[in-house]
């Protein structure tokens, strides 16, 4: 039987790990990984192949891959059908040399963790989501569940970027507080979209359908052609509480198990019904999720489904490797305002630089812009296209088109 997440099935895989076409038992190495031991057997287990969650996940790439070396097992006869290490000299490893440097120069640490102004920001977020939260509950103000809304956002984004950080693990669980689930995102963000961005193996390829259709070259009707887009972000004002319906779908098939996470929602939601009345405690709670939701993932969805993602989409998306598979998430992000840094870029939901964080999923916000600089060098250097848009808007206008099915130009 194929094991699934978010509806996506994946053969079984063998009892070692495959990476870069050879077979390696990580298993007496479980209780020593630096990221846990969960992660690696989700990678295993959940994914088949791990090249790209290795690659992605370990800018000393030297290192790791003497690590790695150590757990050999053998090296299956079919090469040709499996996913490929960077090159040396190949332009993810160039890449990640070149972020190393960078970051110890800035002086920045060399896994790339969160600054001290980053903490503090994500804690003032969480107070202050809090505090609106009190004022919410007490005054049954709509202005105060749309401020709460809001507010939430921004947490979220603290608890996506932490999300792929290990030793911060414990502040990702923001993302429950919103309405997502750490627990969900650990597996099918980081590992599966992030490592299948753009392709049917990436959770969010099928996530807004049937309204939002993102692959280039499926068929649309005439209401997803013509209508439902222009109603995304009412549309996307659903998206927490869908999410969470699908996941609690997904338990009751067996496919998933309920975490302390997955009862929030339920329980804000009485929290609501207890202190402002049935109707207007509810009507409270969802427009607190519609503001999130709304401002959240139309961001997000933007981030993927420009002109160059797009093109990329219709391609296929499949790699031969992890450095093709760099490349493809050059060309599978959107990217704006590249010169807003965090903590400016809150604004946007430090999403703004998406690029970086696929490439470097587990460098923190507050050093990404030390990666931009590098990412644009070295796409100068080696000759890969890069080209961030000078604004939202002209993102999400080509977002628009992708989602209308309409030939670009």
């Amino acid at each position: 039987m194929p094991r699934y997440s978010s509806g996506v099935p994946f053969e079984p895989s063998d009892p070692w790990w495959r990476i870069g076409g050879v077979d390696y038992d990580l298993t007496p190495f479980l209780a020593l990984h630096p990221g846990g031991q969960h992660v690696l057997l989700l990678a295993r287990d959940r994914f088949g192949d791990a090249t790209l969650a290795f690659e992605a996940h370990h800018l000393d790439w030297r290192r790791a891959r003497r690590v790695l070396e150590q757990y050999r097992v053998r090296t299956p006869g079919n090469l040709a059908a499996d996913l490929g290490l960077s090159a040396e000299d190949g332009f993810f490893c160039v890449l990640r040399d070149r972020l190393r440097a960078a970051l110890r120069a800035a002086g920045a640490p060399v896994r790339g963790g969160p600054t001290r102004v980053c903490l503090g920001l994500f804690w003032a977020s969480l107070a202050a989501w809090a505090c609106l939260a009190v004022a919410t509950l007490a005054t049954g103000r709509a202005a105060s569940a749309a401020a709460m809304g809001a507010v939430a956002a921004i947490l979220g984004s603290f608890g996506h970027n932490f999300v792929h950080q290990p030793a911060y693990y414990a502040h990702a669980h923001a993302l429950d507080l919103v309405g997502l689930s750490a627990n969900v995102w650990r597996r099918e963000h980081v590992l599966q979209h992030h490592m299948f961005t753009n392709t049917p193996e990436d959770n969010h390829f099928k996530g807004t359908e049937p309204f939002l259709v993102v692959d280039p070259r499926a068929r649309r009707g005439l209401l997803q052609r013509s209508v439902f887009p222009a109603l995304a972000p009412l549309l996307l004002c659903f998206g927490i509480p869908v999410n969470h319906a699908v996941r609690l779908a997904d338990v009751a098939r067996g496919r998933e198990s309920l975490t302390i996470g997955d009862w929030l929602p339920a329980l804000e939601a009485a929290l609501f019904v207890g202190c402002r009345g049935g109707a207007a405690g509810l009507a409270l709670w969802a427009l607190a999720r519609a503001v999130t939701g709304t401002l959240y993932f139309t961001i997000a969805l933007a981030n993927h489904n420009g002109s160059a993602s797009a093109a990329a989409m219709a391609r296929g998306g499949a790699v031969a490797g992890a450095d093709e598979w760099a490349v493809h998430q050059i060309e599978a992000c959107g990217d704006w305002d590249v010169r807003v840094r965090f903590p400016r870029n809150l604004v946007y939901l430090t999403l703004n630089l998406h690029t970086v964080h696929h490439l470097f999923p587990s460098i923190d916000v507050s050093h990404h812009h030390i990666a931009q600089a590098v990412l644009e060098q070295t796409c100068a250097d080696r000759g890969v296209p890069y080209h961030p848009h000078q604004s939202f808007s002209q993102l999400y206008g080509e977002a628009m088109t992708t989602f209308r099915g309409e030939p670009r130009s």
